[in-house]
């Protein structure tokens, strides 16, 4: 605080001890405490840099508990707010009734599967040009996948499943990217 060239620069203290106070008195921006909340350190370095992040509103639908949970992990928050649909029938009530910007969306469901639901989302004028991203572990044969590709921003394998693989294709869609400037592993054949 002392130093002119570093008397403005945001401090934040993250800390074991309970001496918020202490650490704001000698010119601490922001206290936290450990264990550090991931949400709430992001909010804090966001608020330093003077803007705010909006999360990217998206509807995972997947019958697999599993699944969820790995797009969640994939799709973390501050940047991402994922909603979860357990059906295919679901995931199309909560499309229309949420507006997610992005869907992603599993293609192997029991009563209306992926397949079904792309093309009812691809009928309804309310959720016709919503992104759908499909997250697959099904082997497609280079016909299925050329006729999603028809209808679907991307096609990303399960085994192939990260941040450094969904987020970035979650983001182009959100962006409306033209969908051949993204990278997105090859699901196996």
């Amino acid at each position: 605080r002392r130093n002119p060239r570093t008397s403005e620069t945001p401090i934040v203290v993250i800390s074991s001890a309970d001496d918020a106070g202490k650490a704001i008195s000698l010119g601490a921006g922001a206290y936290l405490s450990k264990p550090v909340d991931r949400r709430a350190l992001l909010e804090t370095l966001t608020r330093f840099q003077g803007r705010t992040v909006r999360a990217i509103k998206v509807l995972s639908v997947d019958d697999d508990e599993v699944a969820r949970y790995l797009v969640r992990q994939c799709l973390p928050p501050p940047a991402f707010d994922v909603i979860e649909a357990v059906s295919g029938d679901e995931g199309l009530r909560r499309a229309t009734a949420e507006r997610p910007e992005v869907v992603v969306l599993d293609l192997m469901m029991p009563g209306t599967d992926g397949w079904q639901v792309l093309k009812e989302l691809h009928a309804e004028a309310g959720t016709r040009d919503l992104p759908v991203v499909i997250v697959t572990s099904h082997a497609l044969e280079p016909e299925e996948r050329s006729r999603l590709l028809a209808s679907a921003f991307a096609v990303v394998s399960k085994q192939e499943l990260s941040r450094t693989t969904l987020a970035p294709v979650v983001q182009a869609a959100a962006r409306r990217d033209d969908r051949h400037g993204v990278t997105v592993p090859p699901v196996s054949l």
